[in-house]
């Protein structure tokens, strides 16, 4: 069982910042440049002052000695152009107004696409963490999850994780830095008109605030409603022949249009919420600038404390400063779905369905004497056991084959073996070192897997045998091949062992194809142990025959589990388990069972009636 753990969005923005921080260089170079962008804008707008004044004649007034004190240079060198020609300093001042302006917009190039940088980076890593942690967790994590929700992880989620967080990413960075420049500004100006624009800030975080939060569950109700069509749809087309056979298009059809129903409401309350959002914040700071606009004028024209130049600068000041506010909380918005998406990827990587793995793990080169089960049981809720005290000893070299009725527990057992699972209670030992004594790629690697499923990856037939490993010898290859009876139909591809499973160039395999090249695969491990579940279940009768002199060659000298519903497949093997109920009920050789075994007697009976039905003419 896992243990999954709920994480809230502050969990996601610390682990996304901690992320960004891997970065520390560019994120820093990235802060440098939205604070030279900030630095710029101001200082293209504070122009406004000493233009107004100087170059138009307009009275210079007190004002506030800081700024005139920062501007200084500013006025002295307009008013050194203005002596000579009035209409040439302007002509200067719009000059140096567009080498800063130029300025500002390298300086935003580089913050933006710095920020795209680590932003894409971030989504890089988070793809490659979540990929590795996820292929590591424990088969019953997969049991329990339908493939189609695995994927949602990497191609919804990281997608929206990208598009609603990352590419925002600049303009967060960027919007606080311009909002204290300007606050600073504005105060530098007039600062009790600043404190009492001020007083806004709190009822528009609120609101802010109030709105994410309803945007946010909005959002993750429709991201799990979009994992589940995904798994539907993927359930679906891979079963299109069963639906189509059984005339289940109904009610496929009702499942489907109920559960896109579901993502249009959670879009609609996601929607509702952004569409309150805006005109209620945008409500406000139109009264708070109508409100400062009616006191600058009480100020300007009844206190006469402050110059008109300054409140022009100051209601630029407050429109410059009202962007950024109004930014921010559309981009607060926006990434709500983005961290609802985060949200769920990163429950999936803080899962706790990982196999342990020991702190000094045991390495065994092979299999010296044998595989031994002592007393394991196992269940996969911990409620209904499919295993219960099974014990044997499988020595080296002796093939083990497993028979039972269906649910009796035999591929349950077989996949204990690699610890696909660790059972409930019990051992399972190599050469008397417990399996959980062993690291879990060095116990692997003494085992090779067959199992009864069409195991074969999307890629060239090559790396499907060689498992994806480089500088193998071809003869090693094509001896595998030839053992599992592939070669001959393999070099009858269009591109013989580099054809792609799959593709339009032939590349299409039949079922029985597909498993003879996992077959191939595992004569090419070479393992001490092998585990063949179910391998021949999709050949014919005549490519069952042809290579069942390969097997019994690969068989040879090995420690071999085999899961066979074709009794004839086993006949031969040194011991065979009958299992029923999740134990083993008798064991022994083929015709021991036949004389003892009632159980065995009916499989065999059942196998033979099947086979001689079959067999007779129509």
């Amino acid at each position: 069982m896992t243990d999954r753990k709920t994480v809230h969005t502050r969990y996601v923005i610390r682990e996304l910042i901690r992320r960004a921080a891997r970065y520390r260089a560019a994120l820093n170079f990235a802060i440098a440049a939205s604070a030279l962008v900030a630095l710029t804008g101001f200082a293209t707008l504070a122009m406004l002052k000493p233009i107004v004044e100087v170059v138009f004649d307009q009275p210079r007034g007190a004002g506030n000695g800081m700024l005139d004190f920062l501007l200084a240079p500013v006025y002295q060198t307009i008013e050194y152009f203005v002596r000579w020609n009035r209409l040439g300093t302007l002509a200067v001042v719009c000059v140096l107004f567009f080498l800063i302006s130029a300025l500002r917009c390298l300086f935003r190039f580089t913050q933006v696409y710095v920020t795209q940088w680590i932003g894409n980076r971030v989504i890089l890593d988070l793809q490659r963490d979540l990929y590795d942690k996820i292929t590591g967790y424990n088969a019953a994590y997969y049991a329990r999850r339908p493939i189609g929700g695995l994927l949602s992880y990497f191609t919804a989620d990281i997608r929206l994780i990208g598009v609603n967080i990352f590419n925002s990413f600049s303009q967060l960075l960027l919007d606080p830095f311009q909002i204290v420049v300007l606050v600073i500004g504005l105060l530098l100006i007039h600062w009790p008109l600043t404190l009492i624009y001020a007083l806004v800030i709190p009822l528009l975080i609120f609101t802010v605030r109030y709105f994410a939060r309803k945007n946010r569950r909005a959002s993750r109700e429709a991201q799990d409603v979009v994992a589940r069509i995904g798994a539907f749809l993927q359930d679906h087309f891979r079963l299109i022949r069963v639906v189509q056979a059984y005339g289940m298009q109904d009610a496929q059809r009702s499942v489907f249009h109920r559960e896109t129903e579901d993502n249009f409401l959670a879009l609609l309350r996601k929607a509702r919420a952004v569409a309150m959002s805006s005109p209620i914040n945008e409500l406000i700071g139109v009264a708070a600038v109508c409100v400062i606009l009616l006191l600058g004028g009480w100020v300007i024209f009844v206190q006469q404390s402050m110059p008109a130049s300054d409140f022009v600068v100051f209601l630029g000041g407050l429109v410059s400063l009202y962007q950024p506010l109004r930014r921010i909380e559309r981009t607060i918005q926006e990434m709500q779905h983005g961290f609802a998406a985060a949200e769920r990827v990163f429950e999936a990587m803080e899962e706790n369905a990982e196999l342990p793995e020991p702190a000094a793990p045991v390495k065994l080169a092979g299999l010296r004497d044998a595989i031994e089960f002592d007393g394991v049981s196992f269940s996969y809720d911990g409620e209904r056991p499919v295993l219960a005290g099974v014990s044997f000893t499988a020595r080296r070299g002796e093939q083990v084959a497993l028979v039972g009725p269906s649910g009796a527990g035999k591929t349950t057992l077989v996949n204990l073996i690699p610890r696909f699972y660790d059972p409930t209670s019990g051992a399972i030992r190599f050469d008397g070192v417990d399996l959980r004594e062993m690291s879990l790629t060095g116990l692997r690697s003494l085992i090779a897997f067959v199992p009864q499923d069409q195991a074969v990856f999307a890629g060239s037939i090559w790396n499907n045998i060689t498992c994806g490993q480089s500088d193998v010898d071809e003869d090693r290859v094509a001896e595998a091949a030839r053992a599992a009876y592939a070669h001959e139909f393999i070099m009858d591809l269009p591109h013989g062992y580099q054809t792609v499973i799959g593709d339009e160039e032939g590349g299409a395999l039949s079922g029985g194809q597909c498993q003879r090249v996992a077959i191939a695969r595992a004569f090419f491990r070479d393992a001490p142990v092998l585990i063949l579940d179910e391998a021949t279940s999709a050949l014919d009768s005549e490519s069952e025959r042809r290579i069942k002199a390969s097997l019994e060659k690969l068989l040879r000298g090995r420690t071999a589990f085999i899961i066979a519903h074709r009794l004839s497949t086993i006949l031969q093997a040194d011991r065979i388990l009958v299992m029923d109920e999740g134990r083993v009920v008798d064991s022994g050789r083929h015709l021991e069972l036949l004389q003892r075994c009632a159980l065995y007697q009916r499989l065999y009976r059942l196998q033979f009636e099947d086979q001689a039905s079959a067999a007779a003419p129509s």
